[in-house]
């Protein structure tokens, strides 16, 4: 019966042409014996680590830049080896440099130049810009048969926030509803606090405890500012219910969140409240008036007449 262990012992004697020994095996399967010992043997042996394909050492490269500059240097250095995950990886770099506009310049011209850009090239470029741009992106991408991923969506609403698209903002969260993913903290907070109706921005917070999430601190700072924004006396009274209901959760405020209190304080005459506020951010370590809390906490006091204070 035959083995590996009888085969390769077969193969060493041919090889080593041992003549006190007498191999069982002879014909065509002397050649394969043979070449399989030497590649067995190949394999066993140390050999010598190979170099990383040019584009992903180029990669490599790009993500350890320290400058802008560099990363423009090392895409014009190396032309040939520029591909979708050193595109990606550049723009990301450029973005984390503070250099938005430079990451978009990127991906057009490397675009222009023939790259196949997939959905992650897509998101890096939508991060990068606001607006009517993002947004023509985000068309782009389904144009050329790529399909957004969850990334794409949170990226693209946040650009919408940015540049104050709210229909196509709300219009984004639908489509990721009809595609049947689940949003996190993060887009909610985005959809919160682009909301210009408290009565909708609830209606958030009552979709994310459907989803099983539980708000955080800056869900609930932009829920208050939310209905700080409101124009009736129910929503701006709702801050003070989410207000409650943080601080029953153990959560701490932020400074967003007690100058969003604030702000509903001036606008509903509760200027006693509003220095009860801003007196407490003298008990919190970590937090400091800021010019939005020294100015509402005095409109405050100016609409309730109360000059001295």
């Amino acid at each position: 019966p035959f083995c590996l262990t009888c085969l390769y012992r077969q193969a060493h004697l041919l090889r080593s042409r041992d003549t006190t020994t007498t191999p069982t095996m002879t014909g065509p399967w002397v050649a394969v014996l043979v070449l399989w010992c030497g590649v067995g043997e190949g394999l066993s042996s140390t050999t010598t680590p190979r170099r990383p394909h040019p584009s992903r050492e180029l990669v490599q490269r790009v993500k350890a830049s320290e400058s802008a500059s560099e990363v423009s240097r090392l895409l014009a250095e190396s032309p040939e080896y520029v591909n979708t995950f050193v595109v990606s990886a550049a723009m990301n770099r450029l973005r984390r440099f503070g250099r938005p506009r430079e990451a978009l310049s990127v991906f057009e011209r490397t675009d222009a130049a023939g790259v196949e850009h997939n959905v992650f090239t897509f998101n890096e470029a939508i991060t990068a810009c606001d607006g009517d741009k993002a947004m023509a992106l985000f068309d782009e991408l389904g144009r050329r048969g790529l399909e957004p991923n969850f990334i794409t969506y949170s990226r693209a609403m946040s650009a919408c926030k940015r540049s104050r698209r709210w229909d196509r903002l709300e219009a984004l969260y639908q489509e990721v509803r009809r595609r049947g993913m689940k949003p996190d903290v993060y887009m909610y907070n985005t959809l919160i606090s682009a909301s210009r109706d408290p009565e909708r921005a609830l209606g958030f917070l009552a979709d994310l405890r459907d989803d099983g999430l539980a708000p955080d601190v800056y869900i609930y700072g932009a829920l208050i500012a939310a209905c700080a924004r409101g124009t009736t006396g129910d929503a701006r009274d709702k801050a003070f219910d989410l207000f409650d209901d943080l601080l029953a959760q153990g959560l701490t405020p932020d400074m967003v969140t007690y100058s969003s209190l604030i702000a509903v304080c001036a606008k509903t005459g509760r200027w006693q409240k509003a220095l009860d506020l801003f007196a407490e951010l003298d008990t919190k370590k970590n937090l400091e008036p800021d010019v939005v809390a020294y100015a509402t906490t005095i409109s405050a006091c100016d609409k309730g007449g109360q000059w001295e204070k």
